[in-house]
Parts: structure tokens; C-alpha cells; sequence
């Protein structure tokens, strides 16, 4: 370990100390998290996934068909912020508990583990806005066409399967952790509840999970066709992105602040939305009211 990155973590854990003394262990952890994260930015580390989170992100799939489970890893957190340099990760797939003592296989290698290496790479990039398509050219005939070489994304889609030797799965509670093992390390976490539950169909349901600071509600539609939602909440209590693209309109209170949503969930499917304590809190469905509306 490379002198600078030795005494970067000393600091950071003694920080850390510092804030359990006065806040407590949870606050703790979630400003080690920020922190470190913070540190691996400035080195131009990044690595991220859409499913999976430095705290852990809760998957509820009540309508699941047993087939296999798909989440991502990418690294970059957007098209600006890519790593330069190879990630080699390792995947580990956990059953917590299950119908029918379900095994975890992960990418079809009959085994509870994977590992593997996003690779940095660069291709020609067309940032003129003259909508050419350069994804073909070569470093070359893109230079000289007057474009960009330059690195990109790399995101790499991954999947778990659940088998057993007793009959089929119907219900299973899984927690996929990825672990970025070089240049640097860094973990991120799903849940995944898994339920084959045929009496859920026609039914529009919702959960929150409380993650501290922040959670996140999940909108369950059963019906075979799309539903538009209208979500209420308390704006003194929890706060809400306007910028997330799964929502469609928004209403605020008398001071500004967002307390109503519009979302649109497909049939036969899920939909998350993060929200954000204003006031630390522990919050459940029950902060939520949910409507069927006609405003998407």
C-alpha cells in the first residue's frame, strides 16, 4: 500500500473516531462512508452501479418468475467522471434464507462467487453536435474528422440465478456484495426479497427502507397495465429529488418544498424513488399516501 494511501485512511479513521464519540456509531459510518468516497473522487476513482450502493439498496420483487436476477457495476458516475485505469472487482452472492435451501449461482459458473475486471478503454466521441455517428471510427480517421478520442464507460451487467435439488424457489432473501479489489477498494451492497406470490396480482403496493439518513420508496405495480401514482408526503420531514426522471409533476407546500410527486410505474413492475431526511427520523410506508391519478 502506497504511503500517501496509508496515512489518507489514517486520518479518515481517526475522523471517523472522532464523530462516534459525539454522534454515535451509525452517523459514524455514514460519514466514513462520504469521506472515503470523497477520497476516492479526488483520485479519480470511480465505481458505481445503478442497483447496488455504498449502503445497501433493498430490491422487493413480489411478482419475481424464478428466472435470473440482473444488476449492474459501471466505472464511472456519469459520462464526465470515468477511471482511467482497469477495476478488478469480486462478486459474492449470499443466501440469507430461503424456500427449499436455494443455492446462489452466480453468471452461470455454479458457484456463489465471480470476479472480473472492468476494463478502461477509449473510442472516438462526438461532442460538435453535428449527430455523426463515430462510434465505428478508429483513433485516426476520429482525429482527423475532427472528434474526440476518448475514455468511456465501461459497465458490465451481471446476474444470479437461485437453484435447488428440493423444487422450485418461492421465496428468497439474497445480498449481492461487489468488491472493487484494485486500484482501490471500495463495497457495494444490494438486498434482493424475492417472492413468487401469484395472489399479488392487480394490486398497486409500496415499502420505504430506512437507511439513516436517507431511503428509499419502492412502488410495486401488479396490474398487467402501467398505473400513474400520485404520492403524498410530509415536506417538513423528508425531502425528494424534483430531478429524478421517473418523476413526472410535482406539487409544493406554502414554503417551497416538495410534497407531492407524480410517477409513473410500468405493468408487472417496480419503481424506486430515494428520498432524504430533513428531519432524522425512522420512517415506513405508513409516511406515505398513494393514489392511482391521471397527471402522467
Amino acid at each position: 500500500m502506497k504511503k500517501s494511501l496509508k496515512i489518507s485512511i489514517i486520518i479518515i479513521v481517526g475522523i471517523v473516531a472522532l464523530i462516534a464519540t459525539q454522534y454515535g456509531l451509525s452517523y459514524a459510518k455514514y460519514a466514513y462512508n462520504s469521506v472515503w468516497n470523497y477520497y476516492l473522487k479526488s483520485k479519480k476513482f470511480y465505481f458505481d452501479s445503478d442497483s447496488l450502493g455504498v449502503d445497501i439498496k433493498t430490491h422487493v420483487d413480489k411478482l419475481w418468475n424464478g428466472d435470473k436476477v440482473y444488476f449492474n457495476i459501471r466505472n464511472s458516475l456519469n459520462d464526465l467522471e470515468i477511471s482511467e485505469s482497469d477495476i478488478e472487482y469480486k462478486v459474492t452472492c449470499e443466501v440469507k434464507n430461503s424456500s427449499n435451501n436455494a443455492v446462489c449461482d452466480l453468471m452461470d459458473t455454479g458457484t456463489n462467487t465471480y470476479t472480473g475486471v472492468l476494463s478502461a478503454y477509449k473510442k472516438c466521441v462526438n461532442k460538435t453536435g453535428d449527430n455523426v455517428d463515430v462510434s465505428s471510427f478508429d483513433r485516426s480517421t476520429c482525429e482527423i474528422s475532427g472528434y474526440e478520442w476518448d475514455i468511456s464507460v465501461a459497465n458490465r451487467e451481471l446476474y444470479f440465478t437461485l437453484l435447488s435439488d428440493s423444487g422450485e424457489v418461492e421465496t428468497a432473501d439474497v445480498v449481492i456484495t461487489v468488491v472493487s479489489t484494485s486500484p482501490y477498494k471500495k463495497t457495494l451492497k444490494g438486498e434482493y426479497i424475492l417472492n413468487r406470490d401469484k395472489n399479488m396480482l392487480g394490486r398497486i403496493m409500496h415499502d420505504y427502507n430506512d437507511f439513516g439518513l436517507e431511503g428509499q420508496l419502492v412502488l410495486t405495480n401488479t396490474f398487467s397495465e402501467a398505473k400513474c401514482l400520485m404520492i403524498n408526503f410530509d415536506s417538513t420531514k423528508l425531502v425528494v429529488d424534483h430531478n429524478d426522471k421517473k418523476i413526472k409533476k410535482y406539487a409544493t407546500d406554502s414554503d417551497g418544498y416538495i410534497n407531492e410527486i407524480v410517477v409513473m410505474v410500468d405493468g408487472v413492475s417496480s419503481e424506486i424513488i430515494p428520498f432524504y431526511d430533513r428531519v432524522l427520523n425512522d420512517y415506513s410506508k405508513d409516511h406515505f399516501t398513494i393514489v392511482e391519478s391521471n397527471e402522467c
